[in-house]
Parts: structure tokens; C-alpha cells; sequence
């Protein structure tokens, strides 16, 4: 179908990254020696987003020093993110995220399945939505944060709501 935009369209966008970018991310990387292995290092990241949710993700690194791809990693509507998921082998850094509400992010908002996808449906300001796509952006944030990731070659990828969720990464 044809793109339909709002006339508002950009501006809301722009205002919601606006609104993410003057949020303090407080980057947490607690290492999880239970899941690391002599080839990659894993890790529970916290990091504030939109509104100050408190969101989590997997973060893997193969042990070997050097600078690597990255992929991010998106999950399906009602679905968590559990640590393998961030596991791309020896040569590729994994970030595996659970957006507000989904998985080991339900600590300040969790609306539940059924409710998630009309959740503040009727504020544009305070849809769900607003605030998971501005997560993926926050994770694409702290990846552009770390030194062993080559900026140049971020990836993301999901399935279901993942895939939409990537396609909104991407364009945002």
C-alpha cells in the first residue's frame, strides 16, 4: 500500500528520539560467569530508555580481542530474550533485547499478554509502541557505545513483532 504519513509524522519521530537522547542511559554490564565460556563472554546489560524505563538485554562477546560486527536481536509479541539468542559464534558480538514489558524487562512496565499491543493506545505520547521502538534505539545507542563493535557493520534482525521491530530500528 501506498505510504500514508500523519502530518505530524516527522516531527513525532524526531521528538521521541529527542525525549530518548536526554535520558541518561546508565549503561549496567553485569558479566554472568554461569554463561561465559572459554569463547565468548556474556553479560546482563541494563539501560534506562524513553521515560526513564528500566529495559534489560543479553550482551555477548567472543573472548578474543578485536573489533567485530554486531547483530540486535528482536523478539516476537509475548516473547523473552534468553542468552543464546545473542550467540552468533566466534566472530560476532550479539545484543538479544526484551523491550518494556517483554521477558527481564517488566521491572517498571508490564502491561501483560493479552493488553500489550493496545496499551496507551489511545495516547500517541504514551503508546507502548512509542516506547519499544525507542528501545531498539537505545540498544543500537549503547552498541555505538563500545569500542569492540564496528560501527560499521550493525545489524538487526527478528521474527514476528521482531521483524517489525526491526524494520522500525532501521528507519528510525
Amino acid at each position: 500500500s501506498p505510504p500514508n504519513p500523519q502530518p505530524d509524522f516527522e516531527n513525532y519521530w524526531e521528538r521521541a528520539k529527542n525525549e530518548l537522547a536526554a535520558v541518561d542511559p546508565q549503561y549496567h554490564l553485569q558479566k554472568i560467569d554461569s554463561l561465559s565460556t572459554s569463547r565468548r563472554t556474556v553479560y546482563l546489560l541494563e539501560m534506562r530508555s524513553l521515560g526513564n524505563v528500566l529495559i534489560r538485554a543479553w550482551y555477548s562477546v567472543p573472548t578474543k580481542a578485536g573489533v567485530y560486527p554486531a547483530v540486535l536481536s528482536l523478539q516476537g509479541y509475548s516473547t523473552f530474550m534468553i542468552p543464546e539468542i545473542a550467540d552468533f559464534g566466534d566472530d560476532i558480538i550479539g545484543l538479544a533485547l526484551n523491550i518494556r514489558g517483554h521477558g527481564n524487562s517488566k521491572t517498571d512496565l508490564d502491561p501483560g499478554f493479552p493488553g500489550y499491543l493496545q496499551h496507551q493506545l489511545a495516547d500517541k505520547e504514551q503508546y507502548i509502541f512509542r516506547g519499544a521502538y525507542m528501545d531498539c534505539a537505545r540498544a543500537i545507542d549503547f552498541l555505538f557505545s563500545r569500542d569492540e563493535v564496528d560501527k560499521k557493520r550493525v545489524g538487526v534482525e527478528g521474527g514476528s513483532q521482531g521483524g517489525a521491530l526491526t524494520f522500525a530500528t532501521a528507519a528510525l
